[in-house]
């Protein structure tokens, strides 16, 4: 059997796409202005206070299932150790994903089930995390099959 090996070639001419800077007005459309963002931790620490206060006064810290409900995705800023815990998980996360990649670019050798491995592993947490939110959300009643 004569195959024909497969190539890959490239043009002489590259083009170039410039891409204006926008103006003040289309990045403030755009984006979330400094007043915007502002607002959105002011609004976090208060969400954080009630939080807190609503676990002080809980008896021995249980909450209705409604409670816990508004309480969800608040529980990593309720604990300065902890917040500090889970943005250094995630740094670890992102660090083991790009070492994988690094490693696999240096080698030439790419596998997206390797990267993907390393992935999964260094994400455990997360998705414990994760799932821990979501029975809690879904009332106590689902299990890992349901979510």
């Amino acid at each position: 059997m004569n195959r024909a090996m497969k190539t890959v070639s490239f043009s002489p001419m590259s083009t170039m796409a410039v891409i204006e800077y926008p103006s003040p007005k289309e990045k403030n459309a755009t984006w979330y202005s400094e007043k915007e963002l502002g607002s959105f931790k002011i609004v976090l620490k208060s969400d954080v206070a009630k939080c807190s206060q609503m676990l002080n006064e809980s008896r021995f810290g249980f909450l209705s299932q409604d409670d816990a409900v508004d309480a969800l995705g608040l529980e990593s800023f309720l604990n300065r150790g902890l917040t500090k815990h889970i943005f250094w998980m995630k740094k670890v996360h992102l660090h083991t994903v790009l070492n994988e990649q690094a490693r696999q670019r240096y080698l030439s050798a790419y596998s997206v089930e390797e990267l993907a491995h390393s992935s999964v592993i260094s994400s455990t947490w997360s998705r414990k995390r994760s799932h821990l939110i979501a029975v809690m959300h879904l009332g106590c009643n689902a299990t890992e099959d349901d979510l």
